[in-house]
């Protein structure tokens, strides 16, 4: 094997680690923003689900304010995952900038999803790493203004200074940075040789 064959099979096993990661935290970002917010929303409209998970059914207020919203910015007019942003937007939960940046993380989920192979194979595609930091940071924020609102709903005021959050999203963002930095450290290692 050549090392310009070994290159391109690190590379790729690189960015196919990269993109599996880049995905599966924006799902869990997603997850956050949508669920906890259909949640606070629709307190009162909890389905038991057959494997004894729960969802939230779609109250009026949610369907009305967040769901069946329409923007004429976006090419397909409703997307609850847009609408749920311009309420933490509005809210003053993020800023513009987050806002945008949380735009910029979503469309390049796209489109390390919808363009998967020609990613992978071409060597000239970067990926973008700084990325990933951006969503942990996005993903933590809206986590710890989750986990004061569930504080504020139990009345554990007197202990909330010694109370870290612990997200769980964000713990597991780490670990699968961990996963690619070890990765990298591999890569580095093998073309070394």
């Amino acid at each position: 094997m050549k090392n310009n064959d070994i290159l391109n099979e690190n590379q790729i096993k690189s960015k196919l680690i990269f993109s599996t990661i880049f995905i599966t935290s924006f799902e869990l970002l997603s997850n956050l923003i949508i669920t906890n917010l259909k949640g606070h929303i629709c307190y009162d409209c909890i389905i038991l689900k057959s494997d004894n998970s729960f969802d939230f059914k779609d109250c009026e207020i949610y369907l009305n304010t967040i769901k069946n919203i329409k923007h004429k910015e976006l090419k397909n007019s409703k997307n609850e995952f847009y609408s749920c942003c311009k309420w933490y937007l509005k809210e003053e939960i993020i800023d513009l900038n987050e806002f945008n940046k949380i735009q910029e993380i979503r469309k390049y989920r796209n489109k390390l999803s919808h363009d998967f192979t020609n990613i992978l194979l071409n060597n000239e595609i970067e990926i973008n790493e700084e990325l990933i930091i951006e969503l942990k940071i996005i993903l933590q924020k809206i986590g710890e203004f989750w986990f004061k609102i569930e504080l504020d709903i139990t009345n554990i005021d007197s202990i909330n200074s010694k109370i870290e959050p612990n997200i769980i999203s964000v713990k597991l963002v780490e670990y699968l940075e961990g996963i690619l930095q070890s990765e990298k450290t591999s890569t580095r290692d093998s073309l070394k040789q």
